[in-house]
């Protein structure tokens, strides 16, 4: 677990569970942008193994909106991949944030499962603007 200097804490739970699809990166305490753009090199280092990642921000109180374009970059490199970014954020508050900030690009769900069911496309329905790129992608039987 790496912690920046605010004290927000950041940790990679890589080796998800059967099928070992997907990589989850958990952030708690208030997400600062360091914290953000933590969870986005942890993200990047499980590349070769997975192309879906889960943000994990249900336990984080608070989101630095300038650290949520970098998750919109990475949503968009690994649609182009034919993966999918989501995050997970219980709290109303951050999940407004990162909607806002995102432009509404990010899906945000309330638990790391439906984000896990999200990312894995099993989710049906709209959960946030979605770009037309990975929409198409959805659509292609991904």
């Amino acid at each position: 677990m790496a912690t920046d200097a605010s004290g927000s804490r950041v940790k990679s739970a890589g080796n998800v569970a059967e099928p070992h699809d997907v990589v989850i990166v958990k952030a708690t305490g208030d997400a600062t942008r360091a914290a953000v753009e933590t969870c986005d090199w942890l993200v990047t280092q499980a590349l070769e193994r997975t192309s879906r990642a889960v943000i994990d921000l249900t336990d984080a109180d608070g989101v630095d909106p300038r650290g949520v374009p970098v998750l919109v970059a990475r949503r968009r490199m690994l649609a182009s991949r034919r993966g999918e970014l989501a995050v997970a954020a219980r709290r109303p508050h951050v999940a407004q944030v990162i909607r806002a900030a995102s432009g509404g690009e990010l899906p945000v769900l309330p638990d790391v499962a439906q984000a896990l069911r999200w990312v894995r496309g099993e989710l049906g329905g709209v959960v946030a603007a979605v770009p037309r790129a990975a929409a198409r992608a959805r659509t292609d039987g991904r």
